[in-house]
């Protein structure tokens, strides 16, 4: 049996996949204060890195490469949407690490070396924000099917 295809699937992923940016920039964002307050144990000191250098960070640097992991995963779960409904969130997840693995560990830093970027391009951190972006990313294309 073959199947017709429909463009409906990977636009509906595409959308899933700008849908979770968003979330998943607001979760870096809570959980940058949380390591921030962790870290300095000073309220002062966090709230003027949750204020200032925080979202700028995550506005420059992150939003390009998750808007770009996202929306890709997206596509690609639409595209595999047929063979893989049962491993969805999986899938999700292990598309979101590989990319991300390409986008912020090995591109990133080349684009803009700094002290930001050699923290986020460190591997256990990259592999662990793709799989939660693919994850999220999958649960919203799930929802929107």
């Amino acid at each position: 049996m073959t199947s017709k295809f429909s463009f409906r699937k990977p636009i509906l992923g595409g959308l899933a996949g700008l849908v979770s940016s968003l979330v998943c920039l607001l979760l870096a964002y809570l959980v940058g204060i949380l390591a921030t307050a962790w870290n300095s144990k000073e309220f002062f000191a966090t709230l003027l890195t949750a204020l200032t250098v925080l979202p700028l960070m995550l506005l420059l640097v992150l939003l390009p490469a998750t808007i770009i992991i996202a929306v890709a995963v997206g596509l690609f779960l639409g595209l595999v949407s047929h063979r893989t409904n049962r491993l969805m969130l999986l899938v999700g997840g292990v598309a979101g690490a590989a990319l991300t693995l390409i986008v912020v560990g090995l591109m990133l830093p080349l684009i803009a070396p700094g002290d930001f970027t050699a923290t986020i391009s460190t591997y256990p951190i990259s592999l662990t924000y793709g799989f939660i972006v693919g994850l999220v990313t999958a649960w919203f294309f799930r929802r929107m099917q």
